[in-house]
């Protein structure tokens, strides 16, 4: 008897290949384990490297002409990778989350790298929506005792209130209108950008130094988030010195490694980032920060 799946799977898209008839058919990897996060794990470990791998042979080519543009990606092959190369959640059986009737087989787009345009900023954004739903069931039917982060979190011996297990919850979840992670300190200038963009739109939150899987990023050690915590907090606060009761600054704590959070909210006043050429006007939107040319001097 063949045994039952799991509720969901990962799968990971990488290039349309031809078989010896000369059929075309796209490559595909599966990932698939009793806890969905093994299996999530393992296939963000895959995307990623065929992404390097892809990149050294010159398959891919990433472009950036200056400090504020968006990463421009060039296939060297478009044809051959359909849009890029992507990350998916996929059904195993029948489901209803919300009241909606998902059947097996249906699949959800969680990443993929490729220029990121509004359509599919709002695919990875519903995408998510659903898989956290997926997680946080907790039913012997679906992921067998499978917990939500609060109750792995707790049987960790971690004890957190009510407020940062909500916010555990939205890094996960990273709604990337509200949330701006910060993994590499290639993402450094996304900071102020964002600060910026979420005092003027609808206010939002900004992690730095843990992913949407809750791990560190190894942006920064313990050490160096309490030796530069102070320089951090004053180089903020002295960007937007005429919005710091909008700004909340503080570092917290996720399994023995440190992250810094900023809240921001949302200003009544237009908020500029200036830098010696001027200043910029940033908002938020699904596709993360979008910098208004018709209000920037």
């Amino acid at each position: 008897m063949k045994p039952k799946l799991p509720l969901i799977s990962y799968i990971v898209t990488t290039r349309f290949l031809t078989n010896s008839e000369g059929l075309r058919y796209l490559h595909k990897e599966v990932f698939t384990d009793e806890d969905p996060r093994i299996s999530k794990n393992n296939a963000v470990e895959y995307y990623n490297a065929a992404i390097e791998c892809l990149a050294d042979t010159k398959e891919i080519l990433v472009h950036k002409s200056d400090t504020y543009s968006k990463k421009k990606i060039v296939y060297k092959d478009p044809e051959a990778f359909n849009g890029g190369v992507a990350i998916f959640l996929r059904l195993n059986t029948d489901a209803v989350i919300s009241g909606n009737v998902y059947h097996a087989g249906r699949t959800f787009l969680i990443n993929v790298f490729c220029d990121l345009d509004k359509h599919i900023a709002v695919k990875r954004f519903t995408a998510k929506k659903i898989e956290q739903q997926f997680w946080n069931k907790k039913s012997s039917s679906k992921f067998g005792q499978q917990s939500t982060i609060n109750d792995l979190l707790v049987r960790k011996g971690i004890k957190k209130d009510l407020r940062d297990t909500r916010l555990l919850e939205r890094i996960s979840l990273a709604d990337s209108a509200t949330m701006q992670l910060i993994k590499s300190v290639d993402e450094i200038e996304l900071i102020p950008e964002s600060i910026c963009a979420f005092l003027n739109t609808d206010g939002g939150e900004i992690v730095i130094g843990k992913d949407e899987h809750l791990m560190p990023t190894g942006f920064l050690t313990n050490v160096e988030f309490k030796k530069y915590k102070d320089v951090f907090s004053t180089t903020v606060f002295t960007m937007f010195s005429n919005f710091t009761e909008m700004i909340e600054f503080d570092t917290k704590q996720i399994n023995g490694t440190l992250f810094y959070y900023l809240k921001i909210e949302k200003s009544a006043t237009p908020a500029f980032l200036s830098d010696k050429d001027g200043c910029d006007f940033y908002y938020r939107n699904l596709a993360g920060n979008v910098r208004d040319f018709d209000r920037t001097d």
